[in-house]
């Protein structure tokens, strides 16, 4: 297919994936890779684009399918995450979280967003057993790997009960709402909204160190980013969100915090006609315009110069 960036053949080494056991990075030139090839794809490098794919499409697969649980509407919605992950490759602040997390959080929203307008049309996955995720003593090749979010979220999901760990994988992995909570865990209503709600206050304490409970916003926020809220409910907080920083804040340091959970999910590979379609949807001659803009912006700013200069001078005479 003409114009359209080839997509690397091989997984990378250990040492080239997304932080396998690495600091956490907050800076995209200090240890954080994927970091790096989002900044790269924000300047219009496409090879850098494919190399994230490659790095990352297993694990968002993996997600978009315990979310919509249909092959043809997971890849719908890999696609979408990817291409939104192009266009907003310039939003991404490495100030906030890894970059493993910005992309998860695009993906999981999209995903999330299909499975609330087209419903359920098939039977739930297979629930991932959380004693899988919070292992007391896991492999010591498969902890090395892990991000140090992935740990951290690790140890504090093992402090919650059982209840309420079920209760916040369920809701996160599969987006599920209050009810569908309470039925998956047969419990009343009341009582799965009371899970998740002691759930991520303890969750948050445990996460940062802290006894104080959360405010009503905060628990709001990680229901809101869990998926839990639904329709003018989710609207409204969509609304708050969009002009309360501190509200936005809140969401932030819920989803970049989840998202170490998609970490725990084993790779699932997706059909390659997947990244034809968003490599083809990708604008031709990227790196050229780029390029080119580069070399122009001083030739402008100087005519640009030169103008208000003849025009200054011809008003002084």
């Amino acid at each position: 297919m003409e114009n359209v960036v080839p997509l690397p053949k091989s997984k990378a080494p250990v040492q080239d994936a997304p932080a396998p056991g690495a600091p956490v990075a907050r800076d995209a030139d200090a240890g954080d890779p994927l970091a790096a090839l989002i900044e790269a794809a924000a300047r219009g490098d496409q090879d850098a684009f494919a190399r994230l794919f490659d790095l990352t499409h297993g694990k968002l697969y993996a997600l978009c399918m315990k979310i919509l649980r249909r092959p043809d509407r997971a890849e719908d919605a890999l696609q979408g995450a990817y291409l939104r992950i192009w266009r907003w490759a310039h939003r991404y602040d490495p100030g906030k979280g890894s970059g493993f997390a910005w992309i998860v959080t695009i993906t999981r929203n999209v995903a999330l967003t299909l499975a609330i307008r087209g419903g359920r049309e098939v039977p739930s996955s297979p629930e991932l057993d959380a004693r899988e995720i919070v292992s007391s003593e896991p492999d010591p090749l498969e902890q090395a790997m892990r991000r140090q979010e992935t740990q951290a979220l690790a140890a504090c999901l093992q402090r919650l009960p059982e209840t309420q760990r079920r209760a916040i994988t369920l809701a996160y992995f599969e987006g599920l709402s209050h009810r569908e909570l309470a039925d998956r865990l047969q419990v009343p209503l009341g009582t799965a909204k009371s899970a998740i709600r002691r759930g991520m206050i303890r969750l948050r304490n445990c996460l940062e160190g802290s006894e104080q409970e959360i405010g009503v916003k905060d628990a709001l926020a990680g229901e809101y980013v869990l998926g839990l809220l639904r329709g003018p409910a989710r609207s409204r907080f969509a609304r708050r969100r969009d002009h309360d920083a501190r509200l936005c804040q809140m969401a932030d340091r819920w989803e970049y915090a989840l998202a170490a959970l998609v970490d725990t999910l084993p790779d699932v590979d997706v059909d390659n006609a997947v990244w034809r379609r968003i490599a083809d949807a990708l604008p031709h001659g990227t790196q050229r315009v780029v390029t080119d803009m580069a070399f122009w912006r001083p030739v402008a700013l100087a005519l640009g110069a030169v103008v208000i200069g003849l025009v200054v001078l011809q008003i002084l005479l």
